[in-house]
């Protein structure tokens, strides 16, 4: 009876170790799927565009604009975007951010 209950200790043990196995796996191979699964774009040229025009650029492509900067630039008028990251052309996954800077315009004597 000693080795009967030894042999089914073992059994459960393998049967556990045997689960855990299965459902590490299954869930390497879902994160896998959701990270490397998903429709690319290449990021549009915004620079130069208002904000408005902008956003209807990148979302016409899937992805989304963020506004991370506002600052005066003597070149460009105010609410003209005078910076973009990631760069146009680069192929990135729908959904991900574009990131801004808009110029507020020359800098007046009072500011």
């Amino acid at each position: 009876m000693g080795t009967g209950r030894t042999l089914l200790t073992i059994l459960r043990r393998l049967l556990i170790v045997l689960i855990l196995v299965a459902v590490f796996i299954f869930s390497a191979a879902t994160t896998m799927l959701y990270v490397f699964h998903g429709t690319e774009t290449r990021v549009p040229s915004v620079v130069g565009m208002t904000e408005i025009r902008a956003r209807e650029e990148v979302k016409k492509q899937g992805l989304q604009l963020e506004v991370v900067a506002k600052s005066y630039d003597d070149k460009a008028p105010a609410n003209e975007i005078i910076e973009q990251n990631p760069k146009e052309g680069t192929i990135v996954k729908e959904g991900f951010p574009v990131r801004v800077k808009i110029s507020l315009g020359k800098r007046s004597a009072n500011q």
